[in-house]
C-alpha cells in the first residue's frame, strides 16, 4: 500500500464521518488547499464542461460493440478533472467541503469508475453483498423451477413452471432496447409473486446459449412488517451454455446502472409488439403504475445526481427560441413540468442527469410521457427538455448546499451529495479508478418498455 493511497482512504473516511475531529493528511492534489475564491472557478468551469456533455449526449441506443455502453457517463476528461475533488477532505471547513459537495456526489455517480459498474456510492461488490443479507439470498436468486427450465431451453418449460405456482407470463417484442449478443427484443417476463416479496424475471427470447437475463426483487414485508416503501434490488445473469452466473460476482460481467432507467422502480411496458396476452400485460402494467415509490438503499439517493428535470432555467425563453419554432413554445413550456410528479419524496422516481437519453427518448415518443401526450414530436419536445435541463444542472453543480452534508440517519446510508463512501471502496485503502471510454464495457439494463 502506497502513501497516497493510505491518504486518499483517510480523506473519504474523513469527508464521511462526522466523528473525524482532526484533518487528514494533506492530499497530493494542490487543488485541495486551494481558496474558497479558487475552488469557486474551478467548480465554474468544471460545471460548465459537465452540462456541455450532458446536452450533448446522444438519444439514440448506441450499437452494441467494443466500448459501447447504454448509459450516459461523462468522457474520462471530464472524470479525471472531477476525481481531483474526490479526495478532498476538509474535515474541519464545511464551507469548503459544500463548494465541491455536488460535483463529487454528480459525478461518482456519472463516471465510469472501475469496480462500481452500477454507477452507486458503493462498490458492486458491497451491493450484492447488502442485497444477500435479506432472507438468506433468496431475493437475488431465480426461482429454482424456473431457472432450471430455462436452462433446458424449454420457454413452454418456464411458462408450464409458472403456472404452476400461478405466476403470470408474458411474452412480447421490446420497442426499447435489444439484448446482447444478438440484439433480440423479444422477451419473456415472469412475475413471481412469493409473498414477502416478488420478482419479476425478464428472460431473452428466443432463449440460446449465450445470453442475458435481468431481474428486479421488491422486498415488501421484513420482519412481519409491510414496507411504506418496498425495497428494490437490481440484479442480472449472463448465460454461458449450461451455467448461468450472476453479473458483478468475480469473473463475471459488469452490472448495470439499472436506476439510470428504473428512476421509479418497475417500469409500465409501453409501444411493445407481438404481446402474447393483452390481459397480462394490462395487469402488469397496473402492477407497475400502483407501485408505491422504492427504497433503492444506501448506494442511490434521489436528489443526488442533479435537481429535477422540468424547474424553469432562468433563461428559459431564450433555450426554446434556440430549440424550437415559436409556434410550439407556448405547448412545451406547458408541457415540460415532470417535477410536479418526478421529484424527491414525489409520486415518482426524481429523473436528472442520470436518467438515460434514448429511454427518455423512448418515452416521449411513444407519448407515454408526459401523460396525456405533449401534443408535440417526441424529438423536438426532447431537444428543448435536454437544453432548458442542462442549463438548471450547470447552475445547480456551481451552486453550494444551504448545510453542509451529513451523516443520514437511516443505518447504513451515506449522506445525500457525498463522495465515494468508506464501505465498498476496496476497505477505504484504494483509490477510485476511472475507467477509460475505451474501457467500458457493454452492459445490459432490464427494461420493459
Amino acid at each position: 500500500m502506497n502513501i497516497s493511497s493510505i491518504r486518499f482512504g483517510l480523506g473519504i473516511a474523513c469527508w464521511l464521518s462526522a466523528l473525524c475531529a482532526v484533518p487528514a493528511a494533506r492530499a497530493a492534489d494542490p487543488l485541495c488547499s486551494w481558496s474558497v475564491e479558487q475552488l469557486k472557478s474551478w467548480r465554474a468551469t468544471l460545471a460548465n464542461d459537465l452540462a456541455k456533455e450532458y446536452a450533448q449526449s446522444s438519444n439514440k441506443v448506441p450499437q452494441r460493440g467494443a466500448g459501447a455502453s447504454l448509459f450516459f457517463s461523462f468522457s474520462t476528461r471530464a472524470c479525471t478533472e472531477a476525481k481531483r475533488a474526490w479526495s478532498c477532505s476538509f474535515a474541519t471547513d464545511p464551507d469548503r467541503r459544500g463548494i465541491l459537495d455536488r460535483i463529487v456526489s454528480s459525478t461518482i455517480h456519472l463516471c465510469s469508475v472501475r469496480g462500481r459498474s452500477m454507477g452507486l456510492k458503493i462498490s458492486d461488490a458491497e451491493y450484492l453483498r447488502q442485497a444477500r443479507a435479506p432472507l438468506g439470498g433468496a431475493l437475488l436468486e431465480i426461482p429454482a423451477e424456473l431457472k432450471k427450465a430455462y436452462l433446458s431451453g424449454s420457454e413452454a418449460a418456464i411458462r408450464e413452471k409458472a403456472a404452476a405456482r400461478s405466476w403470470k407470463v408474458l411474452g412480447f417484442y421490446s420497442a426499447s432496447v435489444g439484448n446482447p449478443p444478438t440484439s433480440s427484443h423479444d422477451r419473456i417476463l415472469v412475475r413471481a409473486d412469493q409473498g414477502d416479496f416478488e420478482q419479476w424475471i425478464q428472460f431473452t427470447s428466443p432463449i440460446g446459449s449465450e445470453q442475458a437475463v435481468d431481474m428486479i426483487t421488491l422486498l415488501k414485508k421484513e420482519n412481519g412488517r409491510v414496507l411504506e416503501r418496498p425495497k428494490i434490488f437490481f440484479t442480472g445473469f449472463w448465460r454461458n451454455g449450461r451455467q448461468l452466473s450472476r453479473k458483478g460476482d468475480v469473473g463475471g460481467s459488469n452490472l448495470s446502472k439499472c436506476w439510470a432507467c428504473h428512476p421509479s422502480g418497475l417500469r409500465e411496458i409501453s409501444g411493445a409488439k407481438n404481446v402474447d396476452n393483452k390481459q397480462v400485460l394490462t395487469e402488469f402494467n397496473s402492477a407497475m403504475r400502483a407501485m408505491p415509490a422504492v427504497d433503492f438503499g444506501p448506494g442511490y439517493t434521489h436528489g443526488s445526481i442533479g435537481p429535477a428535470m422540468g424547474i424553469p432555467a432562468p433563461n428559459r425563453a431564450a433555450i426554446l427560441k434556440r430549440c424550437a419554432p415559436a409556434k410550439s413554445h407556448a405547448t412545451i413550456r406547458a408541457a415540460i413540468n415532470c417535477n410536479m410528479c418526478h421529484s424527491v419524496g414525489g409520486m415518482r422516481g426524481h429523473l436528472d442527469a442520470g436518467l438515460v437519453p434514448y429511454q427518455l427518448r423512448h418515452k416521449l415518443i411513444t407519448q407515454s410521457m408526459p401523460p396525456g401526450g405533449s401534443g408535440i414530436a417526441g424529438d423536438a419536445f426532447l431537444a428543448c427538455l435536454k437544453a432548458e435541463y442542462a442549463e438548471t444542472y450547470r447552475l445547480w453543480l456551481q451552486t453550494t448546499p444551504v448545510t453542509a452534508p451529513r451523516l443520514s440517519d437511516r443505518a447504513g446510508e451515506q449522506p445525500e451529495g457525498t463522495t465515494a463512501p468508506v464501505q465498498g471502496s476496496s476497505g477505504g485503502d484504494e483509490p477510485l479508478e476511472i475507467e477509460s471510454d475505451q474501457e467500458t464495457q457493454w452492459s445490459h439494463e432490464f427494461t420493459s418498455g
